[in-house]
């Protein structure tokens, strides 16, 4: 697996992602680290060209890897939820 798309960068507030768009189906793996304080991240997808987002059963309350499978034309973004002052939390994508 090869890391292409940066999708959250030291973020310390409630916020979502960058869009990561699918360029075909397959499976993707997101990584999420950092320090979480309390904070909730939560995969959300858009079927419909990013006017409306989903969330999905990919949800992080600690540090760790999950594996998403993303339709052909489709949109995946991070959200974080329940921030606090010591939330400073990365993630990335990889297609296989």
């Amino acid at each position: 697996m090869n890391i292409n798309h940066t999708l959250l960068s030291a973020v310390t507030t409630n916020s979502d992602s960058s869009v990561m768009e699918s360029n075909g189906a397959g499976l993707v793996t997101i990584q999420v680290d950092g320090t979480f304080g309390g904070a909730t991240v939560t995969a959300k997808l858009s079927l419909d060209d990013g006017t409306t987002y989903t969330a999905t059963d990919a949800v992080w309350t600690a540090a760790g890897v999950k594996n998403l499978e993303l339709p052909t034309t489709s949109k995946l973004k991070l959200t974080i939820t329940g921030a606090s002052g010591t939330t400073s939390l990365s993630a990335y994508a990889g297609r296989h």
